[in-house]
This record gives structure tokens, C-alpha cells and sequence, in this order.
């Protein structure tokens, strides 16, 4: 059909005769405004053809942009293709909106649309309904989408779609694998980690990974992970033990529309995942939703970017890293996962959900050349008001009584803990920022926060450092009178460090003109002691002294002052204090 403004109602289906099929139901190429309104194929079984050469959809807009350019509404429809067919394969460039249908029974895929053959639309699906069933994909073992998008953008709202199928290469045992394709292009490099498949394995025994095959890669690489119980699932990332197999050529082992490799379940090798730099196009790819390239690109933005409700599990993305790939009002627990950039608003309940999903913002590029320094960020409060209050409420100790209150916000609680404000008015220049806990403040460098290798810590009675402090300010004490400013563990001296109303410690040297040369580390030491037969040795000093030479003492005799005394130092440590019979000798020594 080549027209304007055509209308089709209520089409309806019939067997084909023996040994019949047709290439589409519906073919629309240059309807500028085509609306398809009831499409009923539950009485013409599988009546299109689907085999392993060629599988079509029941309804096709072939293209390319530049010569048929089709915009279509489709909506009622009943498209049940008992796994002899697709459903819908839009690729006119121009938009697409199928609403209120069922899609469903589909051999490879549901809906497929895009940019593939130039053009700019998106294609949008509402209170759509899909359903893959037992079908089996006439190409092998690759699985089934429920909806690719190639290029440009989708928007799916309501309904039980996307629904897609992800195969399982074997049952044999309890160790949950998950398989993931890594293709790479001879100019661009390494895709993301695609998810392909799993299997359920006892460990031993070969398994046969099949996936569709990515026409424009060179070399591909086959990588495994196991899913642990009780653990995050975690597609590769970063370094480890994954490769199955690595650099196969595409030309060895893809045919016909598959790739097929080797599981031995020998020992998995070292890999580094890098970051995504080919995004290619995927004409076929297992999961509910599929966001690939109109073209093999070297470009995160060539990538499809999906907007839904409600964010189904099997995902398969190629922006990995690189881009936000999927934008979510709801995020309940997802599985199947391709390393995804999901930007996502709500999700199930926490009670049922532990990892709530993230809201992810990226500020800029880390190779971002030196350029655009300074920017605002991208949360931003444009106005606080009078202050106190809370910017960012980091843990609520009332959460009842916040969803108790209109528009949840309440008055703080003195147990939150929170990001916030104790100073501010009508000048944004006099906002003071504050930061609040219950229990404690800390700090950490390098360090997971694992609650004990904290270098800074404020409670509520104690300012804890674990690292030097360096000022180049007075430091200052109001405590009053009668409370020592510091409490020092550590007996070692202090470089440099004098105290007001404590003696200062200089060396005269030996002439008659002192050089008043300033001891550091300096102490004094005095007391008394009762000679034996005119001597007595005192031992004990510490801190200790350097040495002898160290320091210098002086004696008098305490119980006949005309008698001579004196102290003589013999170690660090000690002296010897001389005088007469047995009498008291008090002795003073000085130095370092």
C-alpha cells in the first residue's frame, strides 16, 4: 500500500493454502499518515514465513527514510503469530505508536523499529501486551526480544510489554552461569558486555553457548560469571577471571545468522573489560529489551534510549558506561543484567527489595581535556530560606511521621541525619552549611568507611584525629582557670615547644659572656638524698638525658650548709652526689 490518509479496520486473518505463506500481513511503504486499527490473526495460524533464511512480521514498513518514510498508528491489534512469525518491523525512520494490541507467540522478536535505514522518528507502545510462550527461534537456540530498538529513542507506557525470552544452555547442575558476548570491531574496539544466556551446570562436560550474530564485529570474546546466592549479580567488570574463549574470529565462528562456542569449563581466564568504544547495531538479541545502533558507530550517542514506567529485568544495552541507556519512573528488582546505566525514580519496597535501584548522574567526563572547570552541579538548590533546616535528609529517624505529613515534608528530628543549613536569610552569601549525625561524623582516605579505620571522628563529648595536625594560626583555649588546656599521653619532649610561666632552658657555654644558645627538648631535675659515708648515687631519670655530657648539675648541703657538696653526672640516667659523713645534699641538674 502507497498512500495518504489510509485507514485499515478490522483486517482478519485465514489459513493459507497448502504449502502457502505470506511475506506480511500488512505491508505499509510510503503512508504519510497510515492507521491500522484491529489486526486479528488467530484464525490464519502461522501463516506468514518463518524460517531459518527469512522470518517475517506480521505487519512491515520496509523503508529506507529517503523513498518510504511511512508513519503508522497501530492499534487493536491481536497479533498471536504461534511462533511462526514476528510481530511488527517498522523501519520507514519515521514514528511509530502501537497501542492497546497483543503481541504475542513471536519466533525472534515482537516489535522492532527504529533509525536502521535512515530517518529520525522514535516509536512508542502503549497498553501493549506480549507474550513469548514455548516458541522456539527458527535460528537456533539465541532466544527471543520483545522489543529492538535500533537508533533513536522508545517510549513504552502501561501494558505487559516488552517480553522477550533468554535461552539456557544446559540443566545439569546448581552453579548458575551467566554468559556475556563481547564484540569487537577492527576500527572502533570492544563493545559492551552483551548478556546472552545462562546455564545451570554441575561443573563438568562441555556446554554449547549460542548467540545471534553481530554482522559488523571482527573478533568476539565469550566471558562467564557465576551467580553467587545471596549476592548482587554482577555482569564482568573491571579485572578478573572471566574469558571463556577471546579474540575468536567472527568469520569462524557465526553462520547464518548464529555464533556458536565451546564452554569446556576449564579454568576461566584473566580479562580486563574496557571501557565500551564500539557500539554495534544488533539485528537479533535475546531479552525483553534491546537498545542498539542504527549503524556500527564509534558514537554512546548512536545508541537507542528507552523511557518506560516500569523497567522490566533482562535488558541488553550497548552504552554500558558511556551513557544513560534507560530513564524509569519504577525500578523493582532487575535480573538478566547487562552492564546498564539506569535512571530510575521509585521502586518496590524496600522490605522486599534491599538494593534499591540508584539514581545515577554523571557531573562531566573524566577525559574532559581540562575544559568546563567550575560548573554548578547537578543537583542544584536554587533557594534555602531562613535556616536551620535540611538540604538533603541522609537518613529519616521518623519515617513515619514524614509519610504521616502533607507533601512528606515534616519538622526535623534530632536523630537525623542530614546535609543541611544553620544559617541563612534572604542573601545567598551568608548560608552557613551543616552537616548532622546521631551517633558520629568521620572521615576517611582510602578506606571503604568500614567503621574503624576513621582518621577524623566528632561525637557528641570527644573531636578525634588520627592524623597530624599542621596550622599556620594562635591556637586558642577558653577553658577556664584550674583545667589544663591539653592532656598528653606521650612523656617525649616537644621541639620548639615552650609553655608560658615555665622556665626556658639556654646554654651560657664556657666564657664569660653567655651565648644564651636555647636548649631543645630541655629538662630539669632536683631532689635530695641522704649520703652513706659521703656519697650517694641517684638513678632512675626519665626521660632520660642525651647523655652525661648532656646536662650539668649543681649540690649544697642541706644539714651544714658550710660544707662542701657536689653532683657528677655518669650516665643519661644517673649521678653521683658527693659530700660529708652522712649528711643531706639537694641537687639541681639542667640540660638535654
Amino acid at each position: 500500500m502507497n498512500a495518504q490518509k489510509t485507514r485499515l479496520l478490522n483486517v482478519s486473518t485465514r489459513l493459507a493454502l497448502a504449502g502457502g505463506t505470506f511475506g506480511s500481513y500488512v505491508q505499509v511503504d510510503d503512508y504519510e499518515a497510515f492507521l491500522l486499527d484491529g489486526l486479528d490473526t488467530s484464525l490464519g495460524g502461522a501463516s506468514v514465513r518463518c524460517d531459518a533464511t527469512v522470518c517475517n512480521p506480521a505487519v512491515f514498513a520496509p523503508g529506507p527514510f529517503a523513498n518510504w518514510a511511512a508513519v503508522g498508528w497501530l492499534k487493536h491489534l491481536n497479533s498471536s503469530m504461534q511462533c511462526g512469525g514476528n510481530g511488527v518491523d517498522w523501519q520507514s525512520g519515521s514514528t511509530l505508536r502501537i497501542s492497546d494490541s497483543v503481541i504475542q507467540g513471536c519466533a525472534q522478536y515482537g516489535v522492532r523499529a527504529g533509525t536502521r535505514r535512515g530517518g529520525y522518528g522514535g516509536f512508542d507502545l502503549e497498553n501493549v501486551y506480549q507474550e513469548v510462550g514455548t516458541c522456539a527461534n527458527p535460528l537456533g537456540k539465541i532466544g527471543q526480544a520483545g522489543v529492538i530498538a535500533q537508533g533513536g529513542s522508545v517510549r513504552i507506557r502501561g501494558g505487559e510489554a516488552p517480553t522477550g525470552w533468554v535461552p539456557y544452555f544446559a540443566s545439569t547442575g546448581s552453579q548458575d552461569y551467566r554468559y556475556y558476548l563481547v564484540a569487537r570491531h577492527a576500527r572502533f574496539g570492544a563493545s559492551n558486555p552483551l548478556y546472552a544466556g545462562r546455564a545451570k551446570s554441575n561443573g563438568s562436560g562441555n556446554i554449547r553457548v549460542t548467540t545471534p550474530d553481530i554482522v559488523g564485529a571482527s573478533t568476539l570474546d565469550l566471558l562467564r560469571v557465576s551467580l553467587v546466592p545471596g549476592q548482587h549479580e554482577q555482569a564482568p567488570f573491571g579485572s578478573g577471571d572471566y574469558a571463556v574463549v577471546t579474540n575468536v574470529p567472527r568469520a569462524s565462528a557465526c553462520a547464518h545468522g548464529v555464533c556458536a562456542f565451546t564452554d569446556t569449563q576449564a579454568k576461566l581466564q584473566a580479562y580486563e573489560v574496557a571501557v565500551p568504544a564500539y557500539f554495534p547495531m544488533l539485528d537479533l538479541w535475546p531479552g525483553n529489551l534491546v537498545l542498539g545502533t542504527n549503524q556500527d558507530s564509534g558514537s554512546a550517542l548512536a545508541g537507542a534510549r528507552a523511557w518506560m514506567d516500569n523497567a522490566p529485568p533482562d535488558i541488553a544495552a550497548v552504552q554500558g558506561t558511556t551513557a544513560p541507556a534507560l530513564i524509569a519512573s519504577n525500578c523493582d528488582s532487575l535480573g538478566g543484567w547487562t552492564p546498564l546505566w539506569v535512571s530510575c525514580y521509585s521502586a518496590m519496597a524496600p522490605s522486599a527489595f534491599y538494593e534499591q535501584g540508584a539514581l545515577l548522574l554523571a557531573v562531566k567526563p573524566n577525559a574532559d581535556a581540562g575544559l568546563r572547570a567550575n560548573l554548578k552541579g547537578r543537583l542544584n538548590f536554587s533557594t534555602l530560606g531562613t535556616g536551620p533546616g535540611h538540604i538533603i535528609t541522609l537518613s529519616d529517624s521518623n519515617f513515619q511521621k514524614t509519610i504521616a505529613t502533607a507533601n512528606n515534608r515534616p519538622v526535623n528530628d534530632v536523630s537525623d541525619a542530614f546535609l543541611g543549613y544553620d544559617h541563612a536569610d534572604s542573601n545567598p552569601a551568608n548560608v552557613g552549611i551543616s552537616l548532622g549525625a546521631p551517633k558520629s561524623i568521620s572521615s576517611y582516605i582510602g578506606n571503604t568507611g568500614d567503621g574503624k579505620n576513621w582518621l577524623e571522628r566528632l561525637t557528641v563529648n570527644l573531636k578525634s584525629f588520627r592524623v597530624p595536625l599542621t596550622t599556620n594560626s594562635p591556637i586558642t583555649s577558653t577553658v577556664p582557670a584550674g583545667t589544663p588546656p591539653l592532656s598528653v599521653a606521650s612523656t617525649t619532649p616537644v621541639a620548639n615547644l615552650t609553655v608560658s610561666n615555665h622556665p626556658h632552658l639556654q646554654a651560657c657555654g664556657t666564657t664569660v659572656t653567655c651565648s644564651a644558645k636555647a636548649v631543645t627538648g630541655g629538662q630539669i631535675i632536683f631532689g635530695s638524698v641522704s649520703l652513706v659515708q659521703g656519697v650517694a648515687t641517684v638513678k632512675g631519670f626519665s626521660p632520660s638525658f642525651k647523655t652525661a655530657d648532656s646536662f650539668q648539675c649543681t649540690a649544697s648541703d642541706k644539714t651544714t650548709a658550710v660544707n662542701a657538696a657536689n653532683a657528677v653526672a655518669i650516665s643519661g640516667s644517673s649521678i653521683v652526689v658527693r659530700g660529708t659523713g652522712n649528711d643531706v645534699i639537694a641537687y639541681l641538674c639542667a640540660g638535654s
